[in-house]
């Protein structure tokens, strides 16, 4: 998902594991109910008829990745982590 965040594609994903990490509803795409094809079809239909909508949650994916999963950033996290903890 991060991946598709990064080339500013929108996420469609079931609201399960740790995709609520990465997919935060409504703004870089959507997390739908566990298993629920009905409503990712419905989602994926959504996107299709509304690029700019698909164009909106890609930006803000992509913005999200740069700012939370950025490796210096992490790094720095962990540093401080270990460090200051």
């Amino acid at each position: 998902m991060a991946e598709a965040a990064l080339c500013k594609k929108p996420i469609i994903a079931f609201d399960t594991s740790s995709n609520p990490e990465l997919v935060i509803d409504g703004k870089n795409g959507y997390l739908v109910p566990e298993n629920n094809l009905n409503v990712f079809a419905d989602k994926v239909e959504e996107l299709f008829k509304n690029p700019e909508l698909g164009e909106r949650l890609g930006e803000t994916g992509f913005q999200l990745v740069l700012k939370n999963f950025d490796k210096d950033k992490q790094v720095e996290k962990i540093e401080e982590y270990l460090v200051h903890a």
